[in-house]
């Protein structure tokens, strides 16, 4: 049975057997959901009916959820996040607290100024929308100032300009090493392991040691 199907097939279970509906409701006294955002209706209906006798509109308090709508990523998957800002609506209506945390320990302060002034303008600050900007605030400070690289390209030169970027990521490696920052204190971020080979290349041509992790 796939993953779809199960979800499907439990929420029918419930609707057509009361008593298998409430052994569960009674359970389950607390429910709490992490990555909320990466779900979409029929899950939504799965959660509320533990929750509550109706799939469409939530009941009681036991419902906890966690999620941040910048961060859905799943769409291609079903997700729909939408349905995180309708639930996050529906708790507040049902008396529980909309609970915001801005606080960033992990990256430091310059990264995240740069972030915000970027985001704040690409998502905008309508909170009617399910997708809108929160300013981050930094309990780190560093001197350094993050460095844009932008490398044109297009389908047919897409190739090239990864070789290009990866070459320039390794000067700037090599000059932060010049400026007395150990290879060992500096790591590169991929957003795929295709990529690996193309940056490998040039941080060897640049004879910079490296540890694929």
């Amino acid at each position: 049975i796939p993953y779809n199907a199960i979800i499907t097939l439990t929420i029918k279970l419930f609707n057509d057997n009361s008593n298998i509906l409430t052994f569960y409701q009674n359970y389950y006294t607390s429910i709490l959901v992490d990555e909320f955002q990466d779900t979409n209706d029929r899950q939504k209906q799965l959660i509320y009916l533990l929750c509550g006798d109706d799939a469409t509109n939530l009941q009681g308090r036991k419902l906890f959820v966690v999620g941040d709508p910048k961060q859905s990523i799943y769409r291609f998957r079903g997700a729909d996040v939408s349905v995180f800002a309708e639930v996050r609506q529906a708790i507040k209506e049902q008396g529980g607290v909309d609970i915001t945390l801005p606080d960033n320990f992990r990256t430091v302060d310059k990264i995240l100024e740069a972030c915000n002034e970027v985001f704040e303008e690409l998502l905008g600050t309508d909170e009617k929308q399910d997708v809108f900007f929160e300013p981050l605030i930094p309990h780190n400070t560093s001197e350094n100032k993050p460095v844009l690289l932008q490398v044109p390209f297009d389908k047919e030169t897409k190739d090239i300009a990864r070789q290009m970027e990866a070459a320039a990521v390794a000067r700037h490696i090599e000059e932060l090493h010049q400026q007395g920052e150990a290879y060992g204190g500096m790591a590169i971020l991929l957003s795929a392991m295709t990529a690996c080979n193309i940056m490998t290349e040039a941080l060897e041509k640049a004879k910079i040691p490296y540890q694929i992790v």
